[in-house]
Protein backbone atom coordinates (compact mmCIF):
# COMPACT_ATOMS: atom_id res chain seq x y z
CA UNK A 1 0.00 0.00 0.00
CA UNK A 2 1.60 3.55 -1.23
CA UNK A 3 0.93 6.16 1.30
CA UNK A 4 2.16 10.04 1.31
CA UNK A 5 2.83 9.27 5.26
CA UNK A 6 2.47 7.50 8.67
CA UNK A 7 0.01 8.88 11.02
CA UNK A 8 2.11 10.12 14.34
CA UNK A 9 0.74 12.25 17.37
CA UNK A 10 1.08 14.68 15.77
CA UNK A 11 -0.93 14.32 12.31
CA UNK A 12 -3.28 11.85 13.06
CA UNK A 13 -4.85 12.18 10.15
CA UNK A 14 -2.00 12.28 7.36
CA UNK A 15 -1.92 8.84 6.09
CA UNK A 16 -5.17 7.31 7.56
CA UNK A 17 -6.96 6.55 4.42
CA UNK A 18 -4.38 4.06 3.22
CA UNK A 19 -3.81 2.29 6.69
CA UNK A 20 -7.29 2.26 6.86
CA UNK A 21 -7.30 0.48 3.33
CA UNK A 22 -4.52 -1.53 4.99
CA UNK A 23 -5.87 -2.72 8.15
CA UNK A 24 -9.04 -3.51 6.20
CA UNK A 25 -7.10 -5.85 3.32
CA UNK A 26 -5.41 -7.56 6.63
CA UNK A 27 -8.94 -8.54 8.17
CA UNK A 28 -9.92 -10.28 5.36
CA UNK A 29 -6.90 -12.23 4.33
CA UNK A 30 -4.32 -10.07 2.41
CA UNK A 31 -0.61 -9.83 3.24
CA UNK A 32 -0.46 -5.86 3.70
CA UNK A 33 2.61 -3.45 4.29
CA UNK A 34 3.07 -0.08 3.67
CA UNK A 35 5.57 2.36 1.78
CA UNK A 36 5.38 5.80 2.76
CA UNK A 37 7.27 8.85 0.70
CA UNK A 38 6.63 11.92 3.25
CA UNK A 39 7.43 14.88 1.28
CA UNK A 40 5.96 17.69 3.40
CA UNK A 41 7.85 20.58 4.51
CA UNK A 42 10.13 20.70 7.51
CA UNK A 43 6.93 22.70 9.94
CA UNK A 44 5.60 19.12 9.90
CA UNK A 45 7.07 17.55 12.60
CA UNK A 46 8.03 13.78 12.16
CA UNK A 47 11.28 11.53 11.73
CA UNK A 48 13.24 12.01 8.77
CA UNK A 49 14.90 9.99 6.50
CA UNK A 50 14.35 5.91 6.09
CA UNK A 51 13.44 4.06 8.37
CA UNK A 52 10.50 1.51 9.49
CA UNK A 53 8.62 -0.24 12.34
CA UNK A 54 4.83 -1.09 12.73
CA UNK A 55 1.64 0.52 13.24
CA UNK A 56 -1.54 -1.13 14.44
CA UNK A 57 -0.30 -4.23 13.05
CA UNK A 58 0.81 -2.82 9.88
CA UNK A 59 4.35 -3.30 8.60
CA UNK A 60 5.79 -0.02 6.62
CA UNK A 61 8.46 1.73 5.32
CA UNK A 62 9.30 5.44 5.68
CA UNK A 63 10.82 7.57 3.63
CA UNK A 64 10.81 11.20 5.29
CA UNK A 65 12.64 14.03 3.29
CA UNK A 66 11.15 17.89 4.45
CA UNK A 67 10.61 19.79 1.10
CA UNK A 68 7.78 21.60 1.56
CA UNK A 69 5.22 23.04 -0.73
CA UNK A 70 6.85 24.09 -4.55
CA UNK A 71 5.39 23.33 -7.92
CA UNK A 72 3.90 20.28 -8.71
CA UNK A 73 5.46 18.25 -10.80
CA UNK A 74 8.62 18.96 -9.75
CA UNK A 75 8.17 17.87 -6.30
CA UNK A 76 6.98 14.59 -7.66
CA UNK A 77 9.84 13.94 -9.94
CA UNK A 78 12.67 14.50 -7.29
CA UNK A 79 10.64 12.52 -4.63
CA UNK A 80 10.52 9.88 -7.78
CA UNK A 81 14.25 9.56 -7.64
CA UNK A 82 14.66 9.24 -3.99
CA UNK A 83 11.99 6.73 -4.12
CA UNK A 84 13.85 4.80 -6.39
CA UNK A 85 17.33 4.55 -3.96
CA UNK A 86 14.99 2.39 -1.42
CA UNK A 87 12.51 0.67 -3.61
CA UNK A 88 14.09 -2.26 -4.96
CA UNK A 89 15.48 -3.52 -1.36
CA UNK A 90 11.71 -3.13 0.00
CA UNK A 91 10.55 -5.54 -2.71
CA UNK A 92 13.29 -7.33 -2.23
CA UNK A 93 13.09 -7.79 1.52
CA UNK A 94 9.03 -7.94 1.15
CA UNK A 95 9.82 -11.35 -1.61
CA UNK A 96 6.63 -12.66 -2.95
CA UNK A 97 4.98 -8.58 -2.94
CA UNK A 98 2.01 -9.24 -6.11
CA UNK A 99 1.45 -5.36 -6.51
CA UNK A 100 1.37 -2.04 -5.67
CA UNK A 101 -1.77 0.00 -4.59
CA UNK A 102 -1.35 3.63 -4.33
CA UNK A 103 -4.11 6.30 -4.02
CA UNK A 104 -4.38 9.80 -5.43
CA UNK A 105 -2.54 11.34 -8.27
CA UNK A 106 0.41 13.27 -6.65
CA UNK A 107 0.74 10.41 -3.92
CA UNK A 108 0.98 7.60 -6.84
CA UNK A 109 3.47 9.51 -9.01
CA UNK A 110 6.45 8.83 -7.61
CA UNK A 111 5.46 5.18 -7.48
CA UNK A 112 4.56 4.85 -11.18
CA UNK A 113 7.92 6.45 -11.83
CA UNK A 114 9.96 5.00 -10.16
CA UNK A 115 8.50 1.36 -10.67
CA UNK A 116 8.68 2.36 -14.68
CA UNK A 117 12.45 3.71 -14.18
CA UNK A 118 13.77 0.85 -11.85
CA UNK A 119 12.30 -1.90 -14.70
CA UNK A 120 9.89 -3.15 -12.04
CA UNK A 121 7.59 -5.59 -13.29
CA UNK A 122 4.78 -5.25 -11.06
CA UNK A 123 1.52 -4.12 -11.24
CA UNK A 124 -0.17 -1.06 -9.82
CA UNK A 125 -3.79 -0.17 -9.07
CA UNK A 126 -4.44 3.33 -8.44
CA UNK A 127 -7.48 4.68 -6.32
CA UNK A 128 -8.18 8.15 -7.43
CA UNK A 129 -10.33 10.21 -4.92
CA UNK A 130 -8.96 13.41 -5.55
CA UNK A 131 -11.93 16.22 -5.74
CA UNK A 132 -8.85 18.86 -7.73
CA UNK A 133 -9.21 16.17 -11.45
CA UNK A 134 -13.35 15.35 -10.10
CA UNK A 135 -14.01 18.79 -12.63
CA UNK A 136 -16.39 18.46 -15.56
CA UNK A 137 -14.31 21.45 -17.57
CA UNK A 138 -10.24 19.99 -17.88
CA UNK A 139 -9.76 23.92 -17.75
CA UNK A 140 -10.64 23.31 -14.19
CA UNK A 141 -7.78 21.47 -13.20
CA UNK A 142 -4.10 22.43 -13.06
CA UNK A 143 -2.08 22.02 -15.47
CA UNK A 144 0.51 20.60 -13.06
CA UNK A 145 -2.31 18.05 -12.46
CA UNK A 146 -3.37 17.58 -15.80
CA UNK A 147 0.35 16.29 -16.43
CA UNK A 148 0.69 14.26 -13.48
CA UNK A 149 -3.01 12.86 -14.33
CA UNK A 150 -1.91 11.60 -17.58
CA UNK A 151 1.20 10.17 -16.58
CA UNK A 152 -0.29 8.61 -13.25
CA UNK A 153 -3.75 6.85 -15.07
CA UNK A 154 -1.94 5.76 -18.35
CA UNK A 155 1.19 3.88 -16.57
CA UNK A 156 -0.93 1.91 -13.68
CA UNK A 157 -2.91 -1.48 -14.69
CA UNK A 158 -6.20 -0.76 -13.39
CA UNK A 159 -7.56 2.79 -12.36
CA UNK A 160 -10.63 2.65 -9.52
CA UNK A 161 -13.19 5.34 -9.00
CA UNK A 162 -15.86 5.75 -5.97
CA UNK A 163 -18.71 6.91 -8.41
CA UNK A 164 -19.87 6.84 -12.07
CA UNK A 165 -19.45 10.62 -12.45
CA UNK A 166 -15.67 10.92 -11.55
CA UNK A 167 -15.41 7.85 -14.07
CA UNK A 168 -17.61 9.74 -17.13
CA UNK A 169 -15.09 12.97 -16.34
CA UNK A 170 -11.56 10.79 -16.12
CA UNK A 171 -12.54 9.56 -19.28
CA UNK A 172 -13.78 12.52 -20.93
CA UNK A 173 -10.57 14.46 -19.70
CA UNK A 174 -8.21 12.21 -19.59
CA UNK A 175 -8.71 9.53 -21.79
CA UNK A 176 -8.77 7.04 -19.46
CA UNK A 177 -11.09 3.88 -18.04
CA UNK A 178 -11.77 3.58 -14.62
CA UNK A 179 -14.07 1.24 -12.99
CA UNK A 180 -15.77 1.81 -10.21
CA UNK A 181 -15.85 0.56 -6.74
CA UNK A 182 -16.94 1.42 -3.24
CA UNK A 183 -14.34 3.44 -1.25
CA UNK A 184 -13.22 1.47 2.29
CA UNK A 185 -15.98 2.92 5.04
CA UNK A 186 -15.59 1.69 8.45
CA UNK A 187 -19.22 1.08 8.67
CA UNK A 188 -19.01 -1.35 11.79
CA UNK A 189 -18.36 2.26 14.32
CA UNK A 190 -21.53 3.32 13.04
CA UNK A 191 -24.70 1.32 14.23
CA UNK A 192 -27.94 1.32 14.45
CA UNK A 193 -29.35 1.66 18.22
CA UNK A 194 -32.26 3.24 17.82
CA UNK A 195 -35.06 2.43 15.22
CA UNK A 196 -37.40 4.77 15.46
CA UNK A 197 -37.14 8.78 14.82
CA UNK A 198 -37.06 11.32 17.52
CA UNK A 199 -40.44 12.49 18.43
CA UNK A 200 -40.30 16.31 19.70
CA UNK A 201 -37.48 18.35 18.22
CA UNK A 202 -36.46 17.41 14.98
CA UNK A 203 -32.57 17.03 14.77
CA UNK A 204 -30.35 17.39 11.43
CA UNK A 205 -26.65 16.53 12.02
CA UNK A 206 -23.73 17.18 9.70
CA UNK A 207 -20.31 16.40 9.45
CA UNK A 208 -17.30 18.04 6.71
CA UNK A 209 -14.55 20.45 7.56
CA UNK A 210 -15.49 23.76 7.96
CA UNK A 211 -14.23 24.93 4.35
CA UNK A 212 -16.77 27.11 1.50
CA UNK A 213 -16.55 23.71 -0.67
CA UNK A 214 -18.50 21.62 2.01
CA UNK A 215 -21.54 23.84 1.47
CA UNK A 216 -22.39 24.46 5.33
CA UNK A 217 -22.88 28.39 4.22
CA UNK A 218 -26.20 27.26 2.13
CA UNK A 219 -27.04 24.89 4.92
CA UNK A 220 -27.48 27.19 7.33
CA UNK A 221 -29.10 29.49 5.13
CA UNK A 222 -31.72 27.12 3.86
CA UNK A 223 -32.06 25.42 7.84
CA UNK A 224 -33.05 29.07 8.82
CA UNK A 225 -35.56 29.68 6.44
CA UNK A 226 -37.16 26.36 7.15
CA UNK A 227 -36.88 25.53 10.92
CA UNK A 228 -36.70 28.94 12.49
CA UNK A 229 -39.01 29.15 15.39
CA UNK A 230 -39.64 25.74 15.19
CA UNK A 231 -38.69 23.11 17.21
CA UNK A 232 -35.61 22.00 15.35
CA UNK A 233 -31.61 21.58 15.82
CA UNK A 234 -28.92 21.87 13.40
CA UNK A 235 -25.62 20.29 14.65
CA UNK A 236 -22.66 20.28 12.60
CA UNK A 237 -18.99 18.40 13.09
CA UNK A 238 -16.04 19.65 12.01
CA UNK A 239 -13.06 22.59 12.15
CA UNK A 240 -11.76 24.43 9.34
CA UNK A 241 -10.74 28.23 8.63
CA UNK A 242 -14.30 29.43 7.94
CA UNK A 243 -15.84 28.57 11.68
CA UNK A 244 -15.81 32.12 12.68
CA UNK A 245 -17.43 33.25 9.31
CA UNK A 246 -20.33 30.19 9.88
CA UNK A 247 -20.47 31.88 13.28
CA UNK A 248 -20.89 35.19 11.93
CA UNK A 249 -23.86 33.64 9.45
CA UNK A 250 -25.79 31.78 12.32
CA UNK A 251 -25.56 34.82 14.77
CA UNK A 252 -26.69 37.01 11.44
CA UNK A 253 -29.75 34.82 11.37
CA UNK A 254 -31.07 34.87 14.95
CA UNK A 255 -30.29 30.75 15.13
CA UNK A 256 -27.77 30.47 17.67
CA UNK A 257 -30.60 28.50 20.00
CA UNK A 258 -30.89 26.32 17.23
CA UNK A 259 -27.45 25.83 15.56
CA UNK A 260 -24.26 24.84 16.86
CA UNK A 261 -20.75 23.88 15.52
CA UNK A 262 -19.42 21.08 17.68
CA UNK A 263 -15.93 21.24 16.42
CA UNK A 264 -14.11 17.68 15.81
CA UNK A 265 -15.29 14.77 18.03
CA UNK A 266 -14.89 11.12 17.89
CA UNK A 267 -16.50 8.68 15.94
CA UNK A 268 -17.98 7.22 18.90
CA UNK A 269 -19.81 10.87 19.64
CA UNK A 270 -20.73 10.91 16.33
CA UNK A 271 -22.20 7.95 16.35
CA UNK A 272 -24.03 8.59 19.36
CA UNK A 273 -25.45 11.57 17.99
CA UNK A 274 -26.39 10.17 14.82
CA UNK A 275 -28.32 8.11 16.63
CA UNK A 276 -30.04 10.77 18.28
CA UNK A 277 -30.57 12.13 15.22
CA UNK A 278 -33.69 12.55 12.10
CA UNK A 279 -31.55 13.56 9.27
CA UNK A 280 -28.25 13.60 8.11
CA UNK A 281 -27.08 16.85 5.17
CA UNK A 282 -23.71 17.55 3.68
CA UNK A 283 -23.93 20.15 0.82
CA UNK A 284 -20.91 19.41 -0.60
CA UNK A 285 -19.76 21.41 -3.73
CA UNK A 286 -17.66 18.80 -4.55
CA UNK A 287 -17.44 14.54 -4.05
CA UNK A 288 -15.36 11.57 -5.10
CA UNK A 289 -17.33 9.50 -3.42
CA UNK A 290 -19.01 10.74 -0.41
CA UNK A 291 -17.87 8.32 2.95
CA UNK A 292 -19.76 10.19 5.12
CA UNK A 293 -23.16 9.30 3.78
CA UNK A 294 -22.35 5.85 4.10
CA UNK A 295 -21.67 6.93 7.43
CA UNK A 296 -24.58 8.44 8.61
CA UNK A 297 -26.64 5.86 6.56
CA UNK A 298 -24.68 2.98 8.49
CA UNK A 299 -26.43 4.03 11.54
CA UNK A 300 -30.09 4.56 10.04
CA UNK A 301 -30.15 8.22 9.00
CA UNK A 302 -31.62 9.43 5.89
CA UNK A 303 -29.77 12.09 3.73
CA UNK A 304 -29.89 14.66 1.55
CA UNK A 305 -26.79 15.48 -0.91
CA UNK A 306 -26.65 17.48 -3.81
CA UNK A 307 -25.70 17.02 -7.04
CA UNK A 308 -21.73 16.92 -6.34
CA UNK A 309 -20.22 13.72 -8.79
CA UNK A 310 -19.91 11.79 -5.90
CA UNK A 311 -22.94 10.46 -3.77
CA UNK A 312 -25.93 10.53 -5.95
CA UNK A 313 -25.45 7.18 -7.00
CA UNK A 314 -26.14 5.43 -3.58
CA UNK A 315 -29.08 8.00 -3.08
CA UNK A 316 -32.52 6.42 -3.83
CA UNK A 317 -36.33 7.08 -2.38
CA UNK A 318 -36.19 4.65 0.50
CA UNK A 319 -32.89 6.89 1.84
CA UNK A 320 -32.46 10.50 0.84
CA UNK A 321 -33.03 13.37 -1.68
CA UNK A 322 -30.52 14.86 -4.18
CA UNK A 323 -30.59 19.16 -4.15
CA UNK A 324 -29.30 21.49 -6.42
CA UNK A 325 -25.61 22.39 -5.79
CA UNK A 326 -25.39 25.50 -4.07
CA UNK A 327 -29.27 26.07 -4.23
CA UNK A 328 -30.26 27.50 -1.17
CA UNK A 329 -33.75 27.49 -1.68
CA UNK A 330 -34.00 24.00 -3.50
CA UNK A 331 -31.99 23.03 -0.35
CA UNK A 332 -34.77 24.41 1.42
CA UNK A 333 -37.08 22.67 -0.57
CA UNK A 334 -35.48 19.13 0.03
CA UNK A 335 -35.28 19.87 4.39
CA UNK A 336 -38.96 20.48 4.02
CA UNK A 337 -39.58 17.15 1.89
CA UNK A 338 -37.44 15.53 4.16
CA UNK A 339 -39.14 16.71 7.43
CA UNK A 340 -42.67 15.76 6.31
CA UNK A 341 -41.60 11.99 4.94
CA UNK A 342 -39.93 11.47 8.55
CA UNK A 343 -42.78 13.14 10.14
CA UNK A 344 -45.61 10.73 8.22
CA UNK A 345 -42.96 7.53 8.97
CA UNK A 346 -42.25 6.93 5.53
CA UNK A 347 -38.79 5.66 5.91
CA UNK A 348 -37.42 2.96 7.37
CA UNK A 349 -34.16 3.54 9.44
CA UNK A 350 -33.20 -0.45 9.25
CA UNK A 351 -33.56 -0.56 5.51
CA UNK A 352 -31.50 2.34 5.20
CA UNK A 353 -28.83 0.52 6.50
CA UNK A 354 -29.33 -2.82 5.89
CA UNK A 355 -28.83 -1.46 1.83
CA UNK A 356 -25.80 0.33 3.37
CA UNK A 357 -24.35 -3.22 4.69
CA UNK A 358 -25.31 -4.95 1.70
CA UNK A 359 -23.53 -2.83 -1.14
CA UNK A 360 -21.33 -0.18 0.42
CA UNK A 361 -19.65 -1.91 3.82
CA UNK A 362 -16.11 -2.71 4.72
CA UNK A 363 -16.83 -6.71 3.61
CA UNK A 364 -18.51 -5.30 0.39
CA UNK A 365 -15.85 -2.79 -0.79
CA UNK A 366 -13.31 -5.33 0.07
CA UNK A 367 -14.85 -8.06 -1.92
CA UNK A 368 -14.73 -5.82 -5.02
CA UNK A 369 -10.93 -5.09 -4.25
CA UNK A 370 -10.00 -8.86 -3.93
CA UNK A 371 -12.05 -8.89 -7.69
CA UNK A 372 -10.43 -6.46 -9.10
CA UNK A 373 -6.91 -7.61 -7.78
CA UNK A 374 -7.58 -10.92 -9.42
CA UNK A 375 -8.28 -9.71 -12.64
CA UNK A 376 -5.19 -7.71 -12.35
CA UNK A 377 -3.03 -10.27 -11.50
CA UNK A 378 -4.53 -13.01 -14.14
CA UNK A 379 -3.02 -10.79 -16.48
CA UNK A 380 -0.43 -12.74 -19.04
CA UNK A 381 2.48 -10.62 -18.35
CA UNK A 382 1.71 -11.38 -14.68
CA UNK A 383 0.81 -15.15 -15.29
CA UNK A 384 4.25 -15.32 -17.45
CA UNK A 385 6.35 -13.79 -14.77
CA UNK A 386 5.17 -15.82 -11.85
CA UNK A 387 5.49 -19.23 -13.55
CA UNK A 388 9.48 -17.97 -14.24
CA UNK A 389 9.79 -17.36 -10.88
CA UNK A 390 8.49 -20.52 -9.94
Amino acid sequence: MASQGIPNSKSPMYGIHQLEYAKALMEFGIEVYIVALDLRSIRRWRKWGYHRGEIQGIRYYNISLPLGNFNELLQMKYGSKVLGKYLNDILEEERGTDLIHSHFLNHSYPFVHAAKNNGLDIPIVISEHSSHVNKENIQDITKEKRIIGNYVYNNCDKLIVGSPYFKSVLEKNFGVEAVVSPTVADTKSFTLDNKDFQEGTFRVVSTGNLIVDKGHFELISAFSKVFKGVDATLKIFGQGVEYNNLKRLIESKGMTNQIYLLGHHSLDEINKEYNNSDLFVLASHHETYGKVYIEAMSSGLPVITVDNGGSEHFIKDFNGVIAQKKNVEDLANKLKLMYNKIRTNELDKSRIRENVLLNFSKEASIRDLKRIYSEVLEGDNYVEKRKEEL
